[in-house]
Order: C-alpha cells, then sequence, then structure tokens
C-alpha cells in the first residue's frame, strides 16, 4: 500500500457548499448515491453570524460502520 499523497493546495476562498462523498458501503440500499474513496470529511455547521461572541462547537461522529449511511444524513438539522 503506497502512502497517501498530500492535498492539492489552492488560492482563495474554498467552496464548501456540497457534501463530499460518504464511504464504500455495501450494496444494500438504492438510494441512488455513489460511494467514494475520497470520503473523510468534516461538516461545520454553524448559526447565522453574530456579534463576536464566541460560539459552542459540537461534534458529531457518524456511526454507521461503514454499513449504513453517512455524516450528511441529518445535514446539521
Amino acid at each position: 500500500m503506497a502512502r497517501a499523497a498530500g492535498p492539492d493546495p489552492w488560492t482563495g476562498v474554498r467552496d464548501a457548499t456540497a457534501f463530499g462523498g460518504r464511504c464504500a458501503q455495501p450494496a444494500t440500499s438504492f438510494d441512488g448515491l455513489v460511494d467514494n474513496e475520497d470520503c473523510l470529511n468534516l461538516n461545520v455547521f454553524t448559526p447565522a453570524r453574530t456579534a463576536t461572541a464566541g460560539l459552542p462547537v459540537i461534534v458529531w461522529l457518524h456511526g454507521g460502520s461503514y454499513a449504513f449511511g453517512d455524516g450528511n444524513v441529518d445535514a446539521g438539522t
């Protein structure tokens, strides 16, 4: 197994308005979603911007065991 390649650099603002791919799963659902090897994503949800006050942070790990669903299921709701 080869060592993972580093990320490609970018300049400017990174477009993070769409969810990343989900990890490969058994073919048990027919939801039309495509599995993707590039599936280690971090979803960050924030409320509308307020004053300079700090905001709480919640870390939620999807518990699907690479067998069911993905981190995009709840979409921050």
